[in-house]
């Protein structure tokens, strides 16, 4: 087995050097020592434990958000010919052990998974008995109730710590100081070695346009675009709206958003990256373990919802080096409509009370039971009986999927429920005299009792395999048997599963987690209106705000359109200065005191300008150290 790191990275790879403070974090691992690493957007987080990983003896777990990113990277290491597997959703019980078998003893080098999995006793049990080299954490910012993207379910990794005495490294590209001391503390990092890299983009511009018709300045840009451009939105609807008008203007676009199917997604991005399509139209599920050297320009079309998220997506320009530009369009009611979609649907934590409540009675649930129950039901009709909004609420039943409360769960069904309203003899009666029904309430009478006490459940698909009928077939008999006055009918249509994971306690249920959903809601709050005061704003430097947010102290860019307005603006001052000194200097000779005296200037800017023409060669200073025009 290969130990060196260079080795390993120039095998598997092809890189002959790592990247910034790599080997640095790479070596940390190695010696067994817990590590926090803060790199930037395209700054090869994977490569800090992927390569020492392939030092080590064992399987590398690594806990990942995102089924899309577990995929990639699984993908892309087996292409590399290392054994890698995840345990994403969607598999069954008997292929799960048989990939946990393959960690034991299938040489398998990395095991991906979210963290959901760690809830599994069984996958707890097993990674137990399992040889395990390192933990590495990826996006490790979900853990803390400060960052931008919480998972409750990330607390669970602190599970693994019980079970291994592996070293564990957290990565992630965007953490606060508030968010960096939540990640040790809530994955128990011992001794732990701190690596950060600067923030600094050298190589981005960073503009910010107030402008009322944002499409013709986009169209603009697109077409004077030297390479490859991401226009990132916030909805779906703009995702389509804007691909029509750029095809309009003959440029070549592909759209992303998690409205499309798997094939449609990998076709636009297969597109994209093999430069067949220029510019892609995204919302931000697009970007995520994407590596692309040629994007000349990321654009928001509309205000992101954080700075955390604008510095990830505007991070994926300029990764080959190169210039590029990170380009926010907005007008005057974008901050209001940002407002609007990530603001006001928000649920503080009286609304996920009230919604806690009311689902509850919805559901009919005792007070002190509905533990481990699961539950169909109608979302419009909940909100619909309550007068709820439908997003606040939606948001405070995710919230209470968050901690652990509920588990929520899509499921799209049509729920059939009847009763025989009749007697049994008129129910003979009507058979006798509709032979063509017969088949129909036979069936029903031999697969359901109780049909004459109460309202039964009906499978429409068991109802139509045993008489050989579709379904649609079965509800028009079950429609005529109810307008004969002899059931009634009910089709209730389900969308969402519910599943209690604790027993209705009502706001005790929820006391635990209260702080944490008040936290929550006030970041979410404060990170909107950081995002909008960065897009107001035109007193500084852009990436200085953008490094100071992540605790980063730095000099002006000279790049953004801060930097470029303002030093324009001092050319243009010294311009006019100096030509009124020279003037001054025509008539007769001036001290630096007199000049400062008579322009009733700044003395700073006086001197300053006083400097630049005698380098200039376009005034000299003369035996009475007065200040003559050659």
């Amino acid at each position: 087995m290969v130990k060196d790191p260079l080795e390993i990275l120039k095998k598997f790879w092809g890189y002959d050097t790592f990247k910034s403070n790599q080997l640095e974090i790479i070596k940390d691992v190695l010696a067994g020592s817990d590590v926090l690493a803060l790199l930037p957007t395209g700054g090869g987080k994977s490569l800090c434990f992927q390569v020492p990983a392939l030092a080590m003896d064992g399987v590398c777990v690594v806990i990942s958000p995102l089924i899309a990113l577990i995929q990639d990277q699984v993908t892309r290491l087996s292409n590399q010919g290392i054994k890698a597997i995840d345990l994403t959703a969607g598999i069954s019980r008997d292929r799960l052990i048989e990939l946990l078998d393959n960690c034991d003893y299938g040489g398998v080098k990395f095991l991906y998974m979210s963290p959901e999995r760690l809830q599994q006793p069984m996958v707890l049990e097993r990674l137990s008995k399992m040889k395990i080299s390192l933990i590495a954490v990826d996006e490790a910012h979900c853990i803390s109730s400060w960052g931008h993207d919480f998972r409750p379910a990330y607390l669970k990794c602190t599970s693994l710590r019980a079970i291994t005495d592996a070293p564990m490294i957290a990565l992630t590209a965007t953490a606060t100081a508030k968010v960096q001391q939540d990640i040790v503390e809530n994955l128990s990092l011992k001794v732990v070695q701190r690596h950060k890299a600067s923030f600094l983009r050298h190589n981005i511009s960073y503009h910010v346009t107030q402008v009322e018709d944002k499409l013709y300045y986009l169209k603009e840009i697109c077409h004077k675009a030297s390479q490859s451009v991401i226009i990132y939105v916030n909805s779906r609807r703009m995702v389509t709206s804007l691909s029509n008008e750029l095809k309009k203007e003959g440029l070549s676009v592909a759209i992303y958003h998690g409205g499309l199917s798997k094939i449609e997604r990998e076709a636009a991005l297969n597109n994209w990256l093999k430069d067949h399509a220029k510019i892609m139209i995204a919302t931000n599920a697009f970007g995520m373990g994407i590596d692309k050297g040629n994007v000349s320009d990321v654009i928001h079309f509309q205000i992101p919802e954080s700075l955390e998220n604008y510095y990830q997506e505007s991070g994926r320009a300029g990764r080959d080096g190169d210039p590029a530009n990170a380009i926010i369009l907005w007008a005057t009611p974008d901050v209001t409509q940002l407002k609007n979609q990530f603001i006001d649907p928000m649920a503080a934590l009286k609304e996920v009370q009230l919604v806690y409540r009311k689902l509850n009675a919805f559901l009919r649930i005792p007070y002190g039971e509905g533990n481990d129950q699961t539950y169909q039901f109608s979302f419009n009709a909940f909100v619909s009986q309550y007068e709820l909004k439908t997003l606040k609420t939606y948001n405070a039943l995710k919230t209470l999927d968050q901690f652990g409360i509920i588990r929520l769960e899509e499921n799209f069904d049509k729920r059939t429920t009847l009763k025989y309203l009749c007697s049994k003899e008129r129910l003979y009666d009507y058979m006798d005299s509709n032979e063509k029904m017969k088949p129909i309430i036979l069936n029903l009478s031999r697969t359901y009792g109780g049909l004459f006490e109460f309202e039964t459940k009906i499978d429409l698909h068991l109802l139509a395999k045993k008489m050989t009928k579709n379904t649609s077939d079965i509800q028009i008999d079950l429609v005529q048997l109810h307008k004969d006055q002899l059931i009634a009918l009910d089709v209730y249509t389900t969308d969402l599963k519910v599943v209690y994971l604790l027993p209705r306690e009502d706001e005790r249920t929820i006391a635990p987690f209260a702080n944490r959903i008040e936290n929550i809601f006030e970041e979410r709050i404060k990170k909107v209106n950081a995002m909008i005061a960065y897009v107001t704003q035109k007193e500084r430097c852009r990436n200085k705000i953008l490094l100071a947010y992540f605790d980063e102290k730095s000099t002006d860019c000279g790049i953004c359109d801060y930097c470029i307005q303002k030093n324009s603006a001092q050319d243009l001052a010294l311009n006019e200065l100096s030509h009124a000194i020279l003037s001054l200097l025509v008539a007769q000779n001036y001290t630096s005191r007199q000049l400062v005296s008579t322009l009733e200037k700044p003395k700073e800017l006086v001197l300053n300008c006083i400097q630049f023409l005698l380098k200039e060669g376009r005034i000299e200073i003369n035996s009475q150290n007065e200040y003559v025009k050659k």
